[in-house]
């Protein structure tokens, strides 16, 4: 068992989601950006190549959402609001 005291002590919060694994549950899930129910907020999308600049964005805190990086290099932006 973790124990959480040290954390919680120092003020340390952290946030997780744990859930079974569903492939019914999962493919519902993944469909809902597809569907429009959810629209994840994107800052950057960048392709694989830039891996370090979009790094150097998360160190210096200017991502305001989620960076991406586009591994298959198609920088699709359909399921993303580019901000």
């Amino acid at each position: 068992m973790l124990d959480l005291d040290a954390l919680l002590d120092a003020n340390i919060s952290f946030h997780s989601v744990l859930i079974q694994d569903d492939r019914q549950r999962t493919r519902a899930l993944a469909a809902l950006p597809d569907n429009g129910t959810v629209q994840p907020v994107v800052s950057h999308l960048l392709p694989l190549a830039a891996a370090a600049e979009a790094h150097q964005i998360l160190e210096s805190r200017h991502a305001r959402s989620k960076i991406v990086l586009d591994v298959a290099g198609s920088h699709s932006r359909s399921l993303a609001r580019i901000r």
